[in-house]
């Protein structure tokens, strides 16, 4: 299971379905998976690319509290995604340490 839940408050994409009965238990649970998808993940961090850094890493992602790029896993997933289809490119640079992975967007001038 993933580690970020979104808050169920009455100004989340969930909010309909609060307080409804049984029957939208099921839809809440369909709305929760949706929302922790790689896929929706990838559309979060698309909508938010412009408030990006050049050469950012996944660490920035989760520092940055944005709602939906809290969880270290669905993170690397999406940006997986990213990668495979030409949108970023990852780069390893070397430190003194542990290596830094950066991301750049490569279809908007990365």
């Amino acid at each position: 299971m993933h580690g970020y839940h979104p808050p169920l408050g009455p100004n989340t994409p969930f909010a309909g379905l609060i307080d409804q009965g049984e029957p939208s238990v099921l839809k809440l649970t369909e709305e929760v998976d949706a929302w922790l998808s790689p896929d929706a993940t990838v559309q979060r961090l698309l909508e938010r690319k412009d408030e990006l850094t050049e050469g950012f890493t996944e660490y920035a992602l989760r520092c940055r509290s944005w709602d939906g790029l809290r969880d270290p896993a669905l993170n690397l997933q999406a940006l997986k995604i990213l990668v495979e289809s030409a949108a970023s490119r990852r780069k390893k640079l070397p430190t003194s340490g542990r290596p830094r992975v950066e991301y750049r967007w490569r279809l908007w001038g990365g």
